[in-house]
């Protein structure tokens, strides 16, 4: 017979225990070259979108969360990219329908000024099939947001 302990303590902070969180992410957020963490679920039962800055020791467990604004009824977060530098750095989301007595039933971009946290949505759709993930990427020469998903095709999304 197989028994585990845990051999350390948790690197992430408590207040997040328990919650429903699906999408994670490790993306250098503040550009000082440490992965910070970004997590993404339901935001209807109490797990609100925020990110986790990296302190230089890749432990999260004192960190304070930096809190996203949400988009009403728009409560499944799915994938986090991010664009620009310094004071034009965005953080992009996706995000489809729950919260509302719909679910995975819209596709949303949210773009937040990341300095600020502005928050707008650039792109609604409703009802409209959820994709998976985006990416930001040059289509003719022009910067998009774009997923390209065998279920619903490509997508593209305005950038700035």
């Amino acid at each position: 017979m197989l028994s585990f302990q845990r051999e350390v303590k948790s690197r992430l902070p408590s207040s997040i225990g328990g919650k429903n969180y699906f999408t994670i992410e490790l993306i250098d957020v503040n550009e000082d070259n440490k992965l910070d963490l970004l997590l993404g679920g339901h935001e209807w039962e109490g797990s609100g979108t925020i990110v986790l800055i990296n302190p230089g020791n890749n432990n999260f467990s004192n960190v304070t969360p930096i809190i996203i604004p949400e988009v009403p009824n728009e409560g499944v977060v799915f994938d986090f990219t991010f664009t620009g530098t310094g004071n034009n750095r965005m953080l992009w989301i996706l995000r489809t329908s729950g919260g509302d007595g719909t679910f995975y039933q819209s596709r949303v971009i949210q773009k937040v000024l990341w300095h600020s946290l502005k928050s707008t949505v650039v792109s609604n759709e409703r009802p409209a099939q959820w994709i998976p993930w985006i990416i930001p990427t040059i289509i003719n020469g022009i910067k998009v947001i774009a997923c390209d998903d065998k279920n619903t095709g490509v997508s593209i999304f305005a950038f700035e």
